[in-house]
């Protein structure tokens, strides 16, 4: 993950775009299937990196209520 996130950082903006939705994505599977909130703090993190600062809405899962 953090590799990707540092390439991502130096890329065009397009990239980081294409990142950015994908970890939106894993964040929000994540947070229904995932029992370990690591993970989740992980991929948040890597969004914020990037300059994604979209609060996702909570679902239900173990950690929809973060």
């Amino acid at each position: 993950m953090s590799s990707k996130v540092e390439l991502a950082l130096k890329a065009r903006s397009s990239s980081r775009d294409n990142l950015i939705s994908y970890l939106r994505d894993l964040e929000t599977e994540a947070r229904i299937a995932c029992d370990r909130r690591q993970t989740i703090q992980i991929i948040a993190s890597g969004r914020s990196l990037l300059g994604d600062r979209t609060t996702l809405p909570p679902h239900d899962g173990p950690f929809s209520r973060m």
